[in-house]
């Protein structure tokens, strides 16, 4: 469903993370996950995805992860 795509959503985003839209929304808004801010949404790019998440682990724990 999400293969080959440029950006993802917020919801998208949430539930390739498992966490809720909610908190998804929430780590966006302080800037915790890159996104850009189009026409009232938020849109995060894939290849800045992909590279946030694979900086963020560090001793088996993501730096997000501290923050749920």
């Amino acid at each position: 469903m999400l293969n080959n795509r440029v950006a993802y959503n917020v919801p998208e985003v949430a539930k390739l993370l498992g966490i809720s839209v909610s908190k998804c929304y929430q780590l966006v808004k302080s800037g915790s996950i890159p996104h850009l801010h189009l026409d009232g949404r938020y849109i995060i790019p894939v290849s800045a995805f992909d590279k946030w998440l694979d900086n963020s682990v560090s001793g088996g724990v993501s730096k997000w992860e501290a923050q749920l």
